[in-house]
This record gives structure tokens, C-alpha cells and sequence, in this order.
């Protein structure tokens, strides 16, 4: 579920010609805002109400019986094996390479993507690594044959945010849509994260 770069869509005015556009703007600039400084943001934009929903940590997802499994996972293994990297449509750095940049750490990219939900069919047919969010590294080594590994780094963590235009946002059905989706986040609370609420 991609709620961090579709939440616009899913609880915008769904016109991405209109105003969603100008939406999708407002929280790209928020969302580089959070990546920057982690916790708030001052932007001038007057069209979404931002809340932060979930913050999760990474995992390293490979196949089954790929030969880094077979030895302690370090920095250096990290750097010598190929790496898939989920590209993102965002113009910015994204913020995993921004942390391996500071840190100093290269990767050797040789695929990238932007469909989270084929990743796995690309890890099991090679040797490639992919980082990724938790929660979808759970769901690869459900439905298919990866395992994942902690990074020998830290890349930090992924912070998703919901996002709603004001006109919707006392709409029963987007209440009802926020409500739901934060019951089900809460039945996790270290990953859950209160809805203190910034304008964009």
C-alpha cells in the first residue's frame, strides 16, 4: 500500500488535472520538507492537510540461497553485490541514497523500478538486492520465495504520511477512510504515529 506518494489520490479531490494537481505539489515540497529536518514543516501551500501516519524501518530483501545469505552480512557484501533500486517519480534524491551518500556507502545499481509489487519476481530470478519498507518486505517472503536480511547500514527510516484537501475534509467518507486506516495502524503502535496535522 503505498500511502506515502497515492494518499493525495486517495483522499484528495481525485482530480489530478486539477486541483489534485496542485496537490500532488504541495506534498511533494512537504514530503521533502519531512525527509530534511524528520519531524514538521512550514510550507506557504494552502491546498492539503498533511497528518503523519506511520514510520517504518528498512530490511534487505534477496532470494532464497543467495550467497550473501551464506556468510555475515556487511558493509562490504552490501557494496560488492548488485543492487534493484525502487526509483521514485519524485524529481529529489531519494532518501535512502541521500542517507548512503553521507554515510559513504555506494551501492551498484543495475536495475531500477517503480513497481513495488514486482519487485520480488526480479530478486528471484537473479542475485540482486533491494531495500525496501518492513511491511513489504513481509509481504515478499509471504509470497515468494525471499528472505531479508537487516541492512549492515543504517539507511534510517520511512516516514508515510495521509493526506486530504480541506473541502473533504469533514466528507463521512474520508472520515471514515482516516478512521480505518489508523485502527488498523494502531494495532501496531511502535510503527503508529499520532495525527498532528500540518497545512501545505
Amino acid at each position: 500500500m503505498r500511502v506515502r506518494s497515492n494518499s493525495s489520490a486517495a483522499l484528495g479531490s481525485g482530480n489530478v488535472a486539477g486541483d489534485g494537481g496542485h496537490a500532488l505539489h504541495g506534498l511533494a515540497k512537504l514530503l521533502r520538507l519531512f525527509e530534511k529536518d524528520g519531524t514538521h514543516a512550514q510550507c506557504t501551500h494552502d491546498n492539503l492537510l498533511v497528518e503523519p501516519f506511520l514510520t517504518e524501518r528498512y530490511s534487505c530483501a534477496m532470494r532464497r540461497g543467495h550467497p550473501v545469505t551464506k556468510k555475515r552480512f556487511t558493509r562490504a557484501a552490501f557494496e560488492a553485490w548488485p543492487h534493484l533500486m525502487i526509483d521514485s517519480a519524485l524529481p529529489q534524491t531519494g532518501p535512502i541514497n541521500a542517507t548512503l551518500e553521507a554515510l559513504g556507502v555506494r551501492r551498484s545499481v543495475t536495475y531500477s523500478t517503480q513497481h513495488l509489487l514486482t519487485v520480488h519476481l526480479a530478486l528471484e530470478q537473479s542475485d540482486l538486492i533491494a531495500i525496501v519498507a518492513d511491511t513489504i518486505a513481509q509481504l515478499y517472503t509471504r509470497s515468494a520465495d525471499i528472505i531479508t536480511r537487516k541492512p549492515p547500514v543504517d539507511v534510517g527510516e520511512l516516514s508515510l504520511f495521509l493526506a486530504s484537501h480541506p473541502r473533504h475534509r469533514s466528507a463521512p467518507l474520508h472520515l471514515w477512510l482516516r478512521e480505518r486506516l489508523h485502527y488498523v495502524a494502531e494495532q501496531d503502535p511502535k510503527r503508529h504515529r499520532s495525527p498532528a496535522k500540518h497545512r501545505i
